[in-house]
């Protein structure tokens, strides 16, 4: 989400204490004009840190999902189910396009 559509979300007035460093760094930021405000740069941010975290935790779903026997024997279940349309398949476009060239 840019900065321009973070913008249009409802905004909530509170107060936060920055190290001196990093408050010289967002004003910094400001001054040479790579952001408009202390307000959009720490929005942008923490936007961008709740993304990565989100996706973090989307990740480790992935793995524990992957190492459930259950969703395994599931998965070899729909792929036993689709084996013959994916041969008849294989088999049109063989006849369509030739045989998938093996390396």
């Amino acid at each position: 989400m840019s900065i321009r559509n973070a913008s249009r979300r409802k905004t909530v007035r509170t107060t936060v204490a920055l190290s001196a460093d990093l408050l010289a760094f967002v004003d910094g930021e400001v001054a040479e004009g790579r952001a408009e405000s202390r307000n959009d740069l720490l929005n942008e941010a923490l936007g961008r840190e709740l993304r990565r975290r989100r996706s973090e935790e989307i990740d480790r779903q992935i793995v524990a999902a992957s190492s459930d026997p259950d969703l395994h024997a599931m998965e070899q279940e729909v792929m036993k189910d689709f084996e013959a349309a994916d041969r008849e398949e294989w088999l049109k476009l063989d006849e369509d396009c030739g045989p998938y060239p093996c390396e």
